[in-house]
């Protein structure tokens, strides 16, 4: 179940009922991961009861809030060799991104291999393990040119490396060989050398997610071996409607990590829908519908989680949600009880 789909679950609100804003966008992903935009926060507010709203702007909340692109200044002296990193500044909107704000990187994205990338704000990349520079060794196996597709006119065959960005037309992409992996990319042209990454969650042919060992050999080498930790945030609804992050931390001892590891490893994942018009399934529904009737019944509390891999490598954004049903968890069919306690125990304050 996609975050667009939860969204639509809790609010009842579809995009096409909303309008334009000037709010600020945020880097979004495909598929199950597609992200929502802070627009839709304030529609949330217009038709939900203030504790189920404060549900919804969790789960659409901006998750990687960029700052404006930071140059290399002239000062600074690298070593030959290597080539500075910068950013690729959108020419022209996404057909399909709201609009952003003017302190904002905007959306830009490029497709290789079936893989969806985004571009990482120069502010983001020490996230990634990645300097302001990178050498020459570092461009790995050549993927392709960009070609430029129209965002309104979509072929029904798309090229293997293509982007709805004019900026990159032409543009050579490459692996980041350093972190042996298909999950970091660079793309380079004759001025402008920029990381992108696949953050989201894998999925198969058919949309379901991989399982969590799968989706972890895609980010790193050494598949769950590689994880080097696991950060959350537990974020609670306040008074009036509004949400605030309660606490957050990272599993680094190896105890810990290693049964948190094969608790996510033996979660299932949910079957794509077999109505694409009725995407949520009913557990979810009535778990929703069982929390709007009542919302000071339960202990709605919620977790985001970032896995972190020893390459740099980055899955983000996994929703944790305890309360809804028996337990949800991004992409996966509902927990057991046994499960969400076992998951609750071991993200719990030490």
């Amino acid at each position: 179940m996609t975050d667009r789909e939860i969204y639509d679950a809790v609010t009842g609100i579809r995009d096409e009922y909303l309008e334009q804003s000037g709010e600020g966008a945020r880097n979004r992903r495909t598929g199950r991961q597609k992200r929502l935009y802070a627009l839709r926060t304030a529609a949330a507010f217009a038709v939900c009861a203030a504790a189920v709203t404060a549900l919804a702007v969790h789960l659409i909340r901006p998750r990687e809030r960029v700052s404006a692109p930071v140059a290399v200044s002239a000062e600074q002296t690298l070593p030959a060799g290597n080539v500075a990193l910068g950013v690729f500044r959108a020419a022209a909107r996404d057909p399909d991104a709201d609009a952003y704000a003017q302190d904002e990187l905007p959306l830009v994205r490029v497709t290789a291999g079936g893989i969806t990338y985004d571009q990482i704000d120069t502010a983001r990349l020490a996230d990634f393990g990645i300097g302001p520079a990178v050498p020459e060794n570092a461009f790995g196996e050549r993927l392709g040119a960009v070609v430029e597709l129209d965002g309104e006119h979509m072929p029904d065959r798309k090229p293997d490396v293509w982007s709805k960005e004019p900026s990159l037309r032409g543009a050579q992409v490459y692996l980041y060989a350093p972190a042996k992996s298909r999950a970091i990319v660079l793309v380079r042209t004759g001025e402008t050398c920029a990381v992108f990454a696949s953050t989201g969650q894998p999925t198969a042919s058919d949309g379901a997610c991989l399982p969590f060992a799968d989706a972890c050999r895609f980010f790193s080498p050494a598949g769950t071996d590689g994880i080097a930790s696991i950060e959350y945030e537990v974020s609670a609804p306040k008074a009036g409607g509004t949400i605030a992050v309660t606490r957050s931390g990272a599993v680094t001892d190896a105890q810990t990590l290693a049964a948190l590891t094969k608790l996510l490893c033996a979660l299932t994942p949910e079957p794509p829908p077999a109505d694409p018009r009725t995407p949520t399934p009913d557990w979810f529904n009535a778990g929703m519908d069982a929390y709007r009737a009542d919302p000071d019944a339960f202990d709605a509390a919620w977790y985001r989680l970032t896995v972190r891999f020893t390459n740099g490598c980055r899955l983000e954004t996994l929703e944790f949600i305890p309360f809804v049903g028996d337990g949800y968890f991004s992409g996966m069919a509902q927990l057991t009880p046994a499960q969400t306690a076992a998951l609750t125990g071991l993200l719990a304050e030490k």
